[in-house]
């Protein structure tokens, strides 16, 4: 297989601000009514 070597210094920024986002966004969806806890949780899950 082909790998590649992606250098630390952009690896680790880029993994913190990509769990961020995924931890972030769905409570404000949440607050302001678009989703119900439940899905959000069910999309935690699934994913």
């Amino acid at each position: 297989m082909y790998e590649v070597n992606i250098p630390k210094f952009i690896k680790v920024p880029v993994s913190v601000i990509s769990l961020l986002f995924i931890f972030t966004i769905p409570y404000p969806r949440v607050y302001m009514g678009a989703y119900w806890f439940t899905d959000v949780a069910a999309g935690f899950c699934w994913s």
